[in-house]
């Protein structure tokens, strides 16, 4: 990953993640338990690296909140533009949109990102704000085809998530600086 600009200088590159993973219970997947998350922190967050001149690289769940969209100008196509590469630009920053739903795309595509910032070191940076199921179904126990409801009532275990915040920090990207979120529940008593 060359990250230079213009004048030499290295350009800092983020990879912001934002919105919630989903779990399929099926390979051929018709019903899923969806984490929710408006994506608001991460696409947020977003704008505010891309003005401090970051490239980011933002990792969102399709269809959650993006940026530059909270406050939307007469016409928001006015905002960007197009360069050779195909990435684009906004202000003097640079936004690449990788979208995922599933937790098995968003850890996939998180470990490819990774993996291609390792050379940055301490120019990259990780900014996990993504609602990452704690849960999942391993591909392997799943069924290929629709669960069939005539065959009686849904029992189903599920495995914890493979945690790979220490895989990022040990082996993907081990000089990048990290930042993750936890949810935080507040309940009124």
């Amino acid at each position: 990953m060359d990250c230079s600009s213009e004048d030499g200088k290295p350009v800092r590159v983020v990879c912001v993640t934002s919105g919630g993973t989903t779990v399929p219970l099926e390979q051929r997947c018709v019903r899923y338990i969806d984490n929710f998350s408006s994506g608001n922190r991460g696409a947020t967050s977003t704008e505010y690296f891309v003005k401090a001149g970051y490239a980011v690289i933002f990792l969102n769940r399709r269809g959650t909140c993006q940026p530059y969209c909270r406050n939307l100008p007469g016409d928001i196509l006015d905002c960007f533009e197009v360069t050779e590469n195909l990435s684009m630009q906004v202000g003097d920053g640079f936004l690449l949109k990788l979208p995922f739903t599933s937790i098995f795309e968003y850890l996939q595509i998180l470990r490819m990102i990774s993996t291609s910032m390792h050379n940055l070191g301490a120019q990259g940076m990780f900014y996990l704000a993504a609602a990452v199921s704690d849960f999942y179904v391993p591909w392997e126990s799943m069924v290929e085809h629709k669960i069939q409801s005539a065959s009686g009532p849904l029992d189903m275990r599920l495995a914890p998530v493979p945690k790979m915040l220490s895989t990022l920090r040990k082996d993907w990207a081990p000089n990048a600086f990290c930042i993750s979120f936890k949810v935080a529940i507040f309940m009124h008593m």
